[in-house]
C-alpha cells in the first residue's frame, strides 16, 4: 500500500456509512489527507507518537492541516539540524479543540512557526481507512472532548538555546513536500532506487534548469559508495517488535553554507551534473492563499533552511 503502510497491518476501507469513530475493535483510522497533504509517513517517527501519546489523542481525531502542523515542525528541527523535541514543540502550539476535531494552534508565548499555509482542503472528512492498532507501539486513546487540553509552556530557560534561536529564525509555509525531501530528513522511507541518492539541488554554474521559474528542485544522483548521509537525527522508528535504527541514506552530503539560506542562493547539495534522470521542480512562489489569522505575518522563506551542522 501507499505510504509505508503494508498489508500485515491489514488496510482495511470503511462501508459508506462508517464514520471515523466507528473503527472496529483492534483498528484505528488514518486519514488519507494526512498523508497527501501533511506529510505523514509510516514508519511513523518517534516524534509524532510522542505528541499522540502525550496528548492522549487518536489519529483520527487531528484535523489534517494540523497534523500537517506536527511533522512541519519535525521538518524544521531536523532541517535545522535537530532531532524534534517534544518539549520545544509545546512551547510553540498547544492543543486545541474545533468541532469534532483537535488541532493545534500556535501559543502565545512565542511566534508563529508558520508563515502562511491554505484554508481548506477540499473534501477529506469521508477519505479514511482502518488499520490494525499494531501499527502503533502504545494503546491509542480517543480523546474525550472535555479533557483538559494542556499543560502551561516549558519556559524558555528549559531549552536549548542554540535549538530555540536556529527554529525561530525559519518561519514557513505549510505544505506537502516531495519524497525526496522527506526522504532526506528521514521522514520517509519509501525510496526504492537502490543506486540512486536523493538530492536537493540549488540554483548554480551547472544547475539543470526547467521551464518552471523554481529555484530549487528535488532529483536523484548516481549513489555514492561510501558516502554517508548527514539528513538523518538519532531517532528510532518503530517496526515490527520494536525500535530499530535507520540506516543513513549513501550518497548525500552537505556543503558548507551560511546559517540561513535564502532563496537566490546560489548553494547548492550535491552536484547537480550528476543528475540524469528527470527533476522535480519544487514551487518556490508564495502566492499561496492565507489562513486566518496568518495575513499579517511576513513570509520569511519559501524553503527551509538547511544549515551545515551535522545532526548527530
Amino acid at each position: 500500500m501507499e505510504w509505508g503502510i503494508g498489508l500485515k497491518f491489514n488496510p482495511v476501507a470503511p462501508g459508506c456509512d462508517k464514520f471515523v469513530d466507528q473503527s472496529p475493535s483492534g483498528y484505528v483510522a488514518l486519514y488519507c489527507r494526512h498523508f497527501e497533504f501533511s506529510n505523514l509517513r509510516h514508519p511513523f517517527s518517534t516524534f509524532v507518537l510522542s505528541v499522540l501519546e502525550y496528548y492522549r489523542v487518536s489519529f483520527g481525531q487531528i484535523h489534517p492541516k494540523h497534523m500537517a502542523r506536527v511533522l512541519h515542525f519535525e521538518v524544521l528541527c531536523r532541517a535545522s539540524g535537530y532531532d524534534p523535541s517534544l518539549l520545544l514543540f509545546r512551547r510553540f502550539f498547544r492543543l486545541a479543540k474545533n468541532g469534532d476535531w483537535f488541532t493545534f494552534e500556535t501559543s502565545k508565548v512565542d511566534i508563529c512557526l508558520i508563515s502562511s499555509m491554505v484554508t481548506t482542503l477540499g473534501a477529506w472528512k469521508d477519505r479514511f481507512f482502518w488499520v490494525s492498532n499494531f501499527i502503533v507501539p502504545f494503546k491509542m486513546v480517543w480523546r474525550h472532548p472535555d479533557a483538559v487540553l494542556n499543560e502551561p509552556e516549558p519556559s524558555e530557560s528549559n531549552l536549548n538555546d542554540c535549538f530555540l534561536k536556529a527554529i525561530r529564525q525559519c518561519p514557513s509555509r505549510v505544505r506537502p513536500f516531495p519524497e525526496h525531501f522527506l526522504v532526506l530528513l528521514g521522514i520517509s522511507k519509501l525510496w526504492d532506487k537502490p543506486d540512486r541518492d536523493p538530492v536537493l539541488m540549488r540554483s548554480g554554474q551547472d544547475f539543470v534548469k526547467s521551464d518552471d521559474t523554481s529555484d530549487v528542485v528535488f532529483t536523484d544522483a548516481q549513489a555514492a559508495d561510501g558516502d554517508d548521509a548527514v539528513a538523518r537525527g538519532s531517532e528510532q522508528r518503530f517496526e515490527d517488535d520494536g525500535y530499530v535504527g535507520v540506516s543513513n541514506i549513501k550518497g548525500f552530503t552537505k556543503t558548507a553554507a551560511p546559517t540561513a539560506l535564502t532563496r537566490r542562493s546560489t548553494r547548492r547539495l550535491k552536484g547537480a551534473a550528476q543528475s540524469t534522470s528527470a527533476s522535480d521542480p519544487v514551487d518556490l512562489s508564495d502566492d499561496i492563499e492565507v489562513s486566518e489569522g496568518q495575513g499579517s505575518e511576513a513570509i520569511t522563506s519559501a524553503l527551509i533552511p538547511i544549515n551545515n551542522t551535522p545532526i548527530t
